[in-house]
């Protein structure tokens, strides 16, 4: 047995969308730029993409997030699922060894 646990609440409890948009919004320095010196200008363009590319980003992660949330209620369904069959049949017996000494005489 493996021992790793799931936990489906910290799975689902993480959004990385959020955080994209959260980036987003930290990068938008339009505000503070002066649109008449061209360097500004230019970090204006840049502050555009990355807000574009951004977006982007937070759409695809989104999806992401819906999958491992059904990921996580999946391997939880599982989990209940071999507690109903240990509850009902016990748990599985260790796999018997090879006796080393069989037909040694």
């Amino acid at each position: 047995m493996s021992g790793v646990k799931v936990d489906v609440a910290q799975i689902k409890g993480v959004n990385i969308a959020d955080s994209c948009k959260e980036f987003s919004e930290a990068f938008n320095m339009k505000s503070e730029i002066n649109q008449d010196d061209d360097a500004m200008q230019l970090a204006s363009q840049c502050a555009d993409e990355v807000e574009g590319v951004s977006k982007d980003l937070a759409k695809g992660m989104d999806q992401l997030n819906t999958y491992m949330n059904e990921m996580a209620d999946e391997f939880k369904q599982m989990d209940e699922g071999f507690a109903k069959v240990i509850e009902i049949q016990g748990p599985p017996l260790p796999p018997k060894k090879a006796n080393p000494y069989k037909n040694a005489f």
